[in-house]
């Protein structure tokens, strides 16, 4: 058994490369991976960008696709997406030397069967690794659940050939949700002592979109060839707005319901639809200068036919740009 394991330290592998390539990765992260070979390439930029990984040398301070106990019923071998050795690399005969090893997976839509496969990999005694940790990435609905069925059953199947058989020490398991509104939950559990899944203890951490840099919107030199653009007779000066990239998402869609509600006839709407399909349906968020004209005369009015939906006009422009609007320095 795999169980007679020293239990991670603070200058492990895991908490000084792994983890912290993971952190990097969700603070980039939008959840635009068309594939797992997506996430793959992207957790290995992260893995470079803190660590020189000596890739392509014998030096290299990981392996990727490195051969792997499997417990999959068939025979055969399995692989694992990557392995940090404690020391050089193998030599190509297909022995592992001891060090970390990783899986890593995205969105799998087979339910538990392949999350159960890479936990078995991990958590195998004739693998024997000192620290293992299981990475996935999802944007679908209940994968927490289907990793946590997977971990049961990877575990029942050794349970079933050894009954004194538990999860080793060292396993780590981290789960990253990406949230449609924007930002990550991330789940993360540990194995500090020997123990059945029922025992594991799971922490979860909401994680906001990550703060980008502002975008200053500089009126005055929108493109002119744009057709939206060449009627806004802005005035050349000093004229620009800062927005607000990371405004509440939620709060924008009930000012935005709220404005629908107020306005009294249906074209009036084409406002909201206009802000909604730009920042909220748009990653990242933009607003148009279209947009911001139109916004800006709803901000200020002194026709009575638009008032109801004024100063829900301005709660928006607060919320995108910390200020109202100001039309005549648009120049509508």
């Amino acid at each position: 058994m795999a169980t007679a394991v020293q239990i991670h330290d603070e200058g492990s592998v895991i908490d000084t490369l792994i983890k912290p390539a993971i952190l990097k990765l969700v603070s980039e992260s939008e959840g635009a991976y068309r594939c797992e070979r997506d996430l793959h390439h992207h957790f290995t930029v992260c893995l470079e960008n803190i660590t020189n990984l000596k890739l392509g040398t014998r030096r290299r301070r990981v392996c990727l696709e490195e051969p792997a106990h499997a417990y999959y019923g068939s025979g055969r071998k399995g692989n694992l997406d990557y392995f940090f050795p404690d020391g050089p690399a193998n030599s190509g005969d297909g022995v592992l030397s001891t060090g970390v090893a990783v899986e890593l997976n995205f969105d799998y839509r087979d339910g538990y069967k392949k999350i159960r496969q890479d936990i078995q990999k991990l958590i195998d005694p004739a693998n024997a690794y000192h620290e293992s940790l299981y990475f996935a990435y999802c944007k679908k609905r209940n994968f927490f659940e289907a990793v946590t069925q997977g971990i049961e059953r990877a575990f029942r199947e050794f349970e079933e050939a050894r009954p004194d058989f538990r999860l080793p020490s060292g396993l780590h398991v981290i789960i990253v949700e990406h949230v449609p509104a924007g930002g990550h939950t991330v789940r993360e559990t540990s194995v500090e002592v020997p123990c059945v899944p029922c025992d594991l203890q799971w922490v979860e951490t909401p994680v906001p979109q990550a703060s980008v840099e502002p975008i200053q919107i500089v009126v005055a030199n929108i493109n002119p060839r744009r057709a939206e653009d060449t009627d806004l007779n802005i005035p050349k000066g000093d004229c620009s707005y800062v927005q607000n990239t990371t405004f509440d998402r939620e709060d924008l869609e009930r000012f935005l319901k709220t404005f629908e509600s107020a306005v009294r006839r249906e074209q009036d709407r084409s406002l909201s639809q206009r802000l909604r399909h730009e920042l909220l349906e748009n990653n990242p968020p933009y607003i148009s200068p279209g947009a911001m004209k139109q916004l800006a005369k709803w901000c200020n009015t002194n026709n009575p036919l638009y008032w109801d939906g004024m100063d829900i006009a301005r709660k928006i422009s607060q919320l995108l740009f910390g200020c109202v609007l100001d039309r005549s320095k648009l120049g509508v």
